[in-house]
């Protein structure tokens, strides 16, 4: 089953996070585009029916040590990913002129 199948909508969208080793898949998954980038780079627990009890506990880290994943890698690509990401949240400017 794809990730995109799989995955659970996040009640917010925290694009701010810091991203390292320590940051939970949970923080990951609410930056739009995370399953999809973790599944492209062989992340399982994606598409894992356990995910929704551990990802409020399982770190980037963690998880690439226990699949022996490039942890630098991920991380970069989240880091892309999370810029791309607040740059399409930045609100337009509406204009305000007086239209009398």
């Amino acid at each position: 089953m794809s990730a995109k199948k799989r995955q659970a909508k996040p009640n917010f969208v925290h694009t701010n996070i810091v991203i390292n080793e320590n940051t939970t898949l949970a923080e990951v998954i609410s930056i739009p585009g995370a399953y999809e980038t973790l599944a492209k780079l062989g992340v399982p627990c994606v598409v894992c029916p356990l995910m929704g009890m551990e990802m409020a506990y399982l770190t980037l880290g963690a998880i690439a040590q226990m699949y022996k994943l490039d942890l630098e890698k991920i991380i970069k690509e989240l880091k892309n990913l999370q810029k791309k990401s607040q740059g399409k949240s930045k609100p337009e400017k509406i204009n305000q002129e007086n239209k009398d």
